[in-house]
């Protein structure tokens, strides 16, 4: 940018713009990182003091609204650039709305739920009422919550997880889907009696639980059929 004006000693008393003050008593102070200051004398023994900005100055911060209300409007700072609309600064009412951008993480905010993205972290919308996750995105892992129940479905790079919870918070079901096969985790309301059956590349494991609803078959010393026994 480098834009370039000239002062004349004595015309402006004192000069005050983005950390630069200049005295008519020659006396200069300035913010090196923003603004350069050159000083002449002219052949009449005048001075002149040509003023340059440097090619990337550096604020501490800008705010764009009305009545400088930071609650209502755009800032502009070292960290980042925030958006607000909201009734009271932090009180999470309804109608308050919010964008947050920076480095290394991403907000908006809608009254209701919040959609945020963190470095090392992932993508996550949060149920701001309940303050709990209904969704996450992690670099092997995408999972979806009920924020009542607290059941989820997990789908990651290695297979799809859904659990449900009993009434105590507890895993009460979990049914795995893998590259292998699928296997389903129960307590049966008893967390001290778990039962799990699995059907994989090993086979069927029935978890020690009859097998129901099969079709009639005959024994014999050949037959590779499986039926109950009475």
């Amino acid at each position: 940018m480098n834009k370039k004006f000239l002062l004349l000693a004595g015309v402006v008393s004192v000069l005050s713009m983005n950390g630069l003050t200049v005295y008519a008593d020659s006396t200069v102070s300035t913010n090196s990182e923003n603004l350069l200051v050159n000083r002449s004398t002219n052949a009449d023994g005048s001075t002149n003091y040509e003023i340059s900005m440097t090619n990337y100055p550096t604020y501490q911060g800008t705010f764009i609204g009305s009545g400088g209300d930071i609650n209502h409007g755009i800032r502009i700072e070292s960290d980042g650039i925030s958006i607000s609309d909201t009734v009271e600064e932090n009180a999470g009412h309804p109608d308050d709305r919010h964008s947050r951008i920076g480095a290394g993480y991403f907000d908006m905010y809608n009254g209701t739920h919040e959609l945020v993205w963190l470095e090392d972290y992932g993508l996550a919308i949060l149920d701001r009422k309940e303050n709990k996750y209904m969704a996450q995105m992690e670099p092997k892992t995408f999972t979806m919550s009920n924020v009542q129940s607290g059941d989820k479905s997990e789908l990651s790079t290695d297979g799809t997880k859904i659990v449900h919870y009993d009434n105590e918070n507890s895993i009460e079901y979990n049914t795995n889907y893998g590259y292998n096969g699928v296997t389903i985790t129960t307590t049966d309301g008893d967390h001290d009696n778990e039962k799990t059956v699995s059907l994989t590349n090993k086979g069927l494991d029935n978890g020690n639980n009859k097998i129901v609803n099969v079709s009639k078959g005959e024994v014999s010393k050949t037959s590779t059929e499986v039926i109950n026994g009475s």
